[in-house]
C-alpha cells in the first residue's frame, strides 16, 4: 500500500487555473490561437522513440507548440496542459528540431527535471499540438502571453 501512496505522492504535481488574466489574453494573440491550424500527434510511438508523424513538421517554419497529457478515457475532456514553447526560425533551429528535442531530456539527462518527468512519467499518453509560424516576434509575443495568462 505504501508504495501506491510514494507512486502517487511521485507524480503530483501543482496547477493554477487563473481565470482573471485569461480574460486578459491580448486580442492578437487570440486570434492566432483560435484561426491557425493546429495539428497534434502523439510524440512517442514506444518509449524513447519520437513518433514518425514529427516529419510533417515544417523544417523551414517556427511556431509555437504546447505538450498535453490525454489518457482518452473521456474523450477530449481530461487533456491536462504540461508544457508551452516557441521555436524561432533560424539558420540553426526550427519547429521541427525544436520539438524532436525533448527526447534528450529521457534519462539519464538531469538538466531539466520537470521535462523529465513529463516524458517519463505520462510518455504513452503525452501529445504534442502546434502551429507553425514565420514572424519571430510574433512565435515569442504567443508564447509569452500563453505562459504569463496560462
Amino acid at each position: 500500500m505504501e508504495d501506491l501512496i510514494q507512486n502517487l505522492r511521485n507524480k503530483k504535481f501543482q496547477i493554477e487555473l487563473p481565470s482573471h488574466l485569461w480574460k486578459t489574453l491580448n486580442t492578437k494573440v487570440l486570434n492566432v490561437l483560435q484561426t491557425e491550424q493546429w495539428k497534434t500527434f502523439k510524440y512517442f510511438s514506444s518509449y524513447g522513440t519520437i513518433n514518425s508523424a514529427i516529419t510533417s513538421v515544417d523544417n523551414k517554419k517556427g511556431g509555437i507548440y504546447i505538450f498535453y497529457v490525454d489518457p482518452h478515457i473521456i474523450p477530449e475532456r481530461q487533456r491536462i496542459l504540461m508544457y508551452v514553447g516557441e521555436a524561432h526560425i533560424t539558420d540553426n533551429q526550427n519547429l521541427r528540431k525544436r520539438i524532436s528535442e525533448y527526447k534528450s531530456y529521457l534519462p539519464p539527462d538531469c538538466r531539466r527535471p520537470k521535462i523529465r518527468m513529463m516524458l517519463e512519467e505520462w510518455w504513452e499518453d503525452l501529445y504534442c499540438s502546434y502551429i507553425e509560424l514565420e514572424d519571430n516576434a510574433l512565435i515569442k509575443q504567443i508564447e509569452s502571453e500563453l505562459i504569463n495568462k496560462l
